[in-house]
């Protein structure tokens, strides 16, 4: 079981991603801008960072500069989501140590799902399908 922090400031998107992950065996702070953000990863030493980018207030860019100001922070994983254009963020983020940048499309879930099974692994939960969705039983 891994802890995961994931910022966005879209609820919906937070929300989506904290049941799968959940199921998936994971435990899951949640943070809606850079700012939230910095304090849970002061409180929490999250095992990976789910991060938009664009967010009101502080932005992803901002968040990972002052993360990666604090030694104890400078090798955290952080997995970037975004609506910009990847190989834009990737060269705003470079020198921030980002594992991946994925793209906010229609399979962002599943993208991100995958993502996390191969940083940190996973254990679903006792009774949980894989997929996230329950089956009807017959």
């Amino acid at each position: 079981m891994a802890l995961v922090l994931a910022v966005d400031d879209e609820d919906d998107i937070l929300e989506i991603i904290r049941v799968n992950l959940e199921l998936e065996g994971h435990r899951v702070v949640l943070a809606r801008n850079g700012h939230e953000a910095i304090d849970q990863a002061k409180l929490e030493h999250p095992d990976l960072v789910l991060l938009d980018v664009m967010m009101p207030g502080m932005d992803g860019v901002t968040f990972l500069q002052i993360l990666r100001q604090a030694k104890k922070h400078q090798k955290m994983p952080v997995v970037l989501v975004t609506a910009l254009d990847v190989t834009d963020v990737e060269r705003r983020t470079r020198a921030f140590g980002v594992l991946e940048i994925l793209p906010k499309t229609q399979r962002l879930l599943d993208d991100l799902m995958k993502t996390v099974q191969r940083i940190v692994g996973h254990t679903a939960a006792p009774g949980a399908h894989p997929s996230g969705v329950h089956p009807q039983e017959n």
